[in-house]
């Protein structure tokens, strides 16, 4: 190697302070006697600077062959191989394979490569994560939909071994009301015609039962297909769960087996089941009725005896 390359290589980095000194000498045209008003200090580095330059007299360009005459020009070059060298190193983070000692088997990757995967990933977790979360709602509100069928069936089952009527374990006699008495246990009987995992519904994530039946009175058995079909279960009633809870009550709550689908699973007299949205009410026989509650009573006045006003009047409790 040329000894005039290996003194370039060996040149120290030009400070900033440096650098305005070098840009300044140059703006003159290398004439230091029109660089007034220089502190003493600035004096020392344009001294140091000219100093430095004095090196382009160690390469008589007209007395080498044409291999030197390309050194300086290589050297500059390499130096600028060698800040963009340390440049990409800053940028890059090294992962180490897995059972190898550190820094041997490293694999490199750039820094703006990782931020710029990671900002990917974001981006398609925030879109695919709300489509997964509503696929899996929708998959537990169909097979919800199914367990209501099944049960559906169950009922029609139980009505014809028991003329036409629908479950009711409670003697007359017994206190009624939603507070006083599970009126999920009048769905005991069903057990003997269909399967125990029916009465789970997938989109229930708590204790309580998941569904909600028609509330039942002490010693009457209702005729399950008399009149229009009404609801006759659905998933479970927020109103009753709520103030179970101490929480606030919303009479116009959808059930939260499902809420986030904006619909509500409901299963009817006539053995169909539907979806109802937005809100839980429907209309029949001339008038409006919220299945949470009995005709003519609000939230407020809810009591723990309450019962459907007459057969054809929808409250659905647990």
């Amino acid at each position: 190697m040329s000894p005039h390359r290996d003194q370039e290589d060996r040149m120290p980095d030009l400070s900033p302070e440096d650098q305005i000194i070098l840009d300044a000498l140059i703006e003159v045209g290398f004439d230091r006697t029109k660089l007034d008003d220089l502190s003493e200090e600035d004096k020392k580095r344009l001294d140091s600077v000219e100093g430095l330059m004095h090196i382009l007299e160690a390469y008589p360009v007209g007395q080498v062959d044409a291999a030197d005459q390309r050194t300086l020009v290589d050297a500059a070059l390499a130096r600028i191989d060698q800040h963009e060298e340390r440049t990409r190193s800053r940028m890059k983070v090294g992962i180490a394979n897995a059972g190898e000692d550190s820094g041997r088997g490293q694999r490199w990757v750039r820094l703006p490569d990782v931020v710029a995967l990671a900002a990917v990933l974001l981006i398609v977790a925030s879109i695919t994560l709300p489509i997964l979360n509503r696929m899996k709602g929708q998959s537990a509100s169909t097979a919800c939909g199914d367990n209501l069928a099944a049960i559906g069936s169950g009922f029609s089952l139980f009505a014809k071994d028991n003329n036409g009527t629908m479950p009711n374990v409670m003697q007359a006699g017994i206190g009624g009301g939603w507070g006083q008495f599970s009126n999920t246990k009048n769905l005991d009987p069903l057990s003997d015609y269909c399967s125990d995992g029916h009465f789970d519904c997938p989109g229930n994530h708590s204790h309580s039962p998941s569904y909600s039946y028609q509330m039942q009175q002490p010693g009457q058995m209702v005729q399950l297909a008399a009149g229009r079909p009404i609801i006759i279960l659905a998933d479970k009633n927020p109103v009753i769960e709520a103030l179970r809870e101490n929480r606030p009550v919303d009479h116009m709550e959808l059930s939260r087996n499902h809420r986030q689908q904006g619909s509500q699973n409901t299963l009817w007299s006539d053995g169909s089941c539907r979806q109802i949205w937005n809100e839980p009410v429907i209309e029949h026989d001339g008038f409006h009725d919220n299945i949470w509650l009995p005709q003519g009573v609000g939230t407020d006045s809810l009591r723990p005896e309450a019962n459907p006003s007459n057969d054809r009047d929808v409250f659905l409790a647990h």
